[in-house]
């Protein structure tokens, strides 16, 4: 299972970012956030895309049958990739961050391990604390694993976990979301909803998300 590593810092300095008054909500949003596509012309993501070399942010449109396993190629493709900007709801953007080598220097510094699942989260040492949940999505639903929960994990609809996420206490505000390889976007695209604004209105700053 992967690593969570260093881009754990990134949260806490996100998460500080968003304390600043947020832009109005555009009239009618559904989705948290205040991101939206306007002029821009979204890459449509397709088997075999190639994202833009030296992109560090991009804005795509996933058609709703694209599997899993697709925007995965698509995206180890892209090393300086860090943040997509995917189209829902017609305009909205949904943030989605990619995982994050550790810097060098990171490794001169020490560092603290926990498993979410069988997923170790490595933070340096009085790095923000950010309680980190993982969101595992199949055909018939997700698994949900949270930092110093049952390691087992529970299973549950999709449907429901926006409704278990924001009944966490302590609340989990970093999420890291796979799912299995030929689930197609349509299936993944509730559950990263529902990880990055379970608990958030329209106009106020989604949850940090990493599509792993």
């Amino acid at each position: 299972m992967g690593r969570i590593a260093a881009y754990l810092a990134l949260f806490g300095a996100l998460t500080a970012c968003s304390s600043a008054a947020p832009p109005k909500a555009p009239e009618g949003r559904k989705l948290c956030g205040w991101d939206r596509l306007g002029a821009a012309i979204p890459m449509a993501i397709e088997e075999g895309t190639r994202l833009g070399s030296g992109a560090r942010v991009v804005t795509v449109r996933i058609p709703p049958a694209l599997p899993y396993r697709a925007l995965q190629e698509t995206l180890a493709r892209a090393e300086s990739l860090v943040r997509l900007k995917v189209v829902v709801d017609g305009e909205a953007l949904l943030p989605l961050s990619r995982p994050a080598p550790a810097l060098p220097e990171d490794a001169l510094l020490p560092e603290e391990t926990t498993l979410v699942g069988e997923r170790r989260v490595t933070r340096r040492r009085g790095a923000p604390r950010v309680r980190v949940a993982e969101v595992r999505v199949g055909p018939e639903g997700v698994t949900l694993h949270v930092e110093n929960e049952n390691p087992r994990g529970i299973e549950l609809p999709t449907a429901r976990l926006a409704e278990h996420l924001a009944a966490l206490d302590p609340p989990a505000t970093a999420f890291v979301v796979t799912a299995a390889p030929e689930l197609p976007w349509r299936d993944l695209e509730p559950a990263l909803r529902a990880a990055a604004c379970h608990d958030r209105a329209p106009g106020e700053e989604p949850h940090e998300v990493l599509l792993d």
